[in-house]
């Protein structure tokens, strides 16, 4: 990764890997990695300073960068504090032994009247998730009234301006932001038209599909050998990792529901691998991936051969009945003739007015051709489209047949000249942690302006594996759950003025044990029941409003600021409102719980 301040002028600009530019206040740094500027925030974690530890009221990106530019790295303040801890490490004197378990602090303690009020409860039956009832088609259409169609959309907006649409390459983007680059648009939406938000998206479907998967009668890892042979010494690690975690033996229990652009990602997790359900405007697919180990170093062969998934299946009418294909390695090279066309385009060094490449092209379509029957698929016409951007502006779209694009993939990590063109059927700008999934890689030393002529000449083409069919199921395993819920709702009457008192409303017990370290290692079991209790009328309480918890910290006053046209805005007292924060996020009141 590189970080470049482009504030600064030319002579500045340093290009290292891995070194960061002294941050200013004023500076524009620029991440290769994450191809876009950092912010405030981003540059704090740079010099080593953890948001989560940092508490911040109203402070914009802007004074952040101000923070950090003025600030010193801690690392470096870290090592001075050390050494001089080590130099005068005969001055401290060692404390007596005190008592390993921790003093609770008295305002932790429950009161003496604290209780919960259980009520007479009716055993329920818990909501499952029945996989047949799923509307795939519904849950598509729904997905892409959600799904991130702009830059400026986010996670949960939706732009206010029209939506355009590229007829050459599929790109999208709102009124505001479309412009560069020009691309070709021809369609466009109105946000009118989108009458499902993202959140609403969530809310809808979330408890809707399966909280845990498992796969039955994955494929033997020694039928799969045979079929590879002769294989070198990086894919015999990758079926001995497959081996060892044994992927029949994996629980996938669910994680997320990501929004990305145009489409969602539902990602599900297990100890050694990652199921993601991908739904987007050509359909939905299940995509299975295997954490490689994480000894191996950044370039490793093996770490390469993971990066790509191990299964996959598209999904038609069911969500979890699909047809499975597994991916073989060893990647195999073949020779592929290709040929430029007569017809020529300014490439991008010369686009730029770089002196040197003045009088440098590209050509304005590209054929490629070969008789082996593992990259048959790569057979035909590449028109360039000058329009759409994309790295080395060196995008080419084959015409006719199934989808396909040629273009420069910019690897996260690495030098300029490791990354290579490849084939894959989404040419859109990744987000930071996606990647492309390419069908076939193109020597990283052959570029489009190498082609000068009509010739044909001959490249290496890299397809990473094969895809064979597999006879694979993947079941839902759902958690075994005792629900009780409250009978009616007279018992809510008991409520007190305060928060002394608590009533049981729902009572949900995991039948099974956990190994619960973090919350999302059983946040999953509850996603179901958590939307209980359901009433189907208002329920009356009798218990009269306090001001303000008699438990919780005080709440900072409102001071108001008044502006010389005479305008009053209200604002909370900073320094209150920190400390209020600091107090809340400390402070547990066992009369609430």
């Amino acid at each position: 990764m590189a970080i470049w301040d482009v504030s600064q002028n030319v002579d500045r600009l340093k290009a290292d890997l891995g070194m960061v530019p002294c941050i200013t206040p004023g500076g524009c740094d620029f991440s290769s990695h994450r191809r876009t500027a950092l912010n405030g925030s981003q540059l704090l974690l740079l010099q080593g300073m953890p948001m989560t530890k940092l508490h911040f009221a109203r402070e914009s990106q802007r004074d952040c960068q101000d923070l950090a530019g003025n600030a010193s790295s801690t690392t470096v303040i870290g090592a001075s504090l050390i050494s001089g801890i080590i130099s005068g490490r005969q001055g401290f004197q060692l404390e007596s032994e005190k008592d390993p378990s921790p003093e609770i602090p008295r305002g932790l303690l429950a009161a003496p009247d604290a209780r919960v009020i259980e009520p007479k409860m009716r055993p329920i039956e818990p909501p499952g998730c029945k996989s047949e009832r799923i509307d795939v088609s519904l849950l598509k259409a729904d997905a892409m009234q959600g799904a991130r169609f702009c830059e400026c959309e986010g996670d949960i907006d939706i732009c206010g301006s029209p939506v355009h649409v590229c007829s050459s390459c599929g790109h999208t983007a709102c009124a505001k932001c479309a412009g560069s680059p020009r691309h070709n648009y021809s369609e466009k939406f109105s946000n009118k038209q989108r009458l499902l938000t993202p959140d609403e998206f969530i809310h809808r479907w979330k408890p809707q599909l399966p909280t845990r998967l498992r796969f039955r009668r994955y494929p033997d890892i020694r039928q799969l050998i045979s079929r590879c042979k002769p294989f070198g010494q990086s894919t015999k690690e990758y079926f001995n990792h497959l081996t060892q975690i044994d992927v029949s033996s994996q629980h996938f229990c669910i994680r997320a529901v990501l929004r990305q652009d145009n489409g969602w990602k539902i990602v599900y997790k297990s100890d050694h691998a990652t199921l993601e359900l991908r739904i987007g405007s050509l359909g939905l697919e299940w995509l299975l991936y295997v954490t490689c180990p994480a000894a191996l170093p950044g370039n490793s062969a093996v770490r390469k051969l993971f990066a790509h998934p191990v299964a996959q299946a598209e999904v038609k009418d069911h969500l979890t009945n699909v047809d499975w294909k597994v991916h073989l390695p060893p990647p195999r090279t073949y020779k592929v003739q290709v040929n430029g066309s007569s017809q020529r385009h300014a490439s991008w060094r010369s686009q730029l007015g770089l002196p040197d490449y003045k009088s440098e092209t590209v050509p304005a379509s590209l054929h490629f051709h070969t008789q082996d029957e593992d990259c048959e698929f790569l057979n035909g016409d590449f028109d360039l489209l000058p329009d759409c951007g994309t790295a080395s502006n060196s995008l080419y779209k084959r015409l006719g047949g199934v989808e396909l694009y040629l273009l420069l993939d910019s690897g996260l990590t690495g030098r300029a000249e490791d990354d290579g063109f490849v084939f894959a059927p989404d040419p859109s700008r990744k987000q930071y942690g996606y990647l492309h999934i390419p069908s076939a890689y193109v020597n990283a030393s052959w570029r489009p302006w190498q082609v000068k002529d009509q010739l044909k000449h001959l490249v290496d083409i890299i397809v990473p594996g094969i895809w064979v069919p597999a006879t694979m199921t993947l079941d839902v395993v759902e958690p075994a759950l005792t629900v009780n819920l409250c009978s009616d709702g007279k018992t809510l009457t008991n409520i007190q003025k305060d928060c002394a008192h608590a009533v049981l409303v729902l009572d949900a017990q995991l039948q099974e044990s956990l190994p619960v370290e973090n919350f999302h290692d059983y946040a999953w079991a509850l996603q179901h029941v958590k939307t209980l209790p359901s009433f189907t009328e208002w329920q009356a309480c009798s218990v009269k409003s306090q001001d303000k918890c008699l438990c919780a910290p005080s709440l900072p006053c409102i001071l108001w600021h008044v502006e010389r046209n005479g305008v009053a805005t209200p604002h909370e007292d900073r320094k209150a409102a920190t400390s209020f924060g600091r107090a809340i996020s400390k402070y547990i009141c066992t009369k609430c719980m």
